[in-house]
């Protein structure tokens, strides 16, 4: 039972690490006035690529008021 609950707790973490990014992703394209739809779903498919991508992307990009 120890490697079950340790396995558990692994998955627990990938899951809890994927939701980070994406929502990460999410607000911050959004707050930049990026594209959102289509930075959350390269983030939701790529997880980590998406995220190195979008950070590399979105440079000093701000919103604009």
């Amino acid at each position: 039972m120890p490697g079950a609950l340790a396995r558990l707790i692994f998955v627990a973490i990938v899951v809890t690490i994927y939701f980070k990014i994406v929502s990460f992703v999410y607000r911050d394209s959004k707050w930049r006035g990026m594209n959102t739809t289509l930075w959350t779903l390269f983030a939701v498919l790529a997880p980590v690529l998406g995220l190195i991508v979008y950070m590399y992307m979105r440079g000093d990009r701000m919103r604009r008021y």
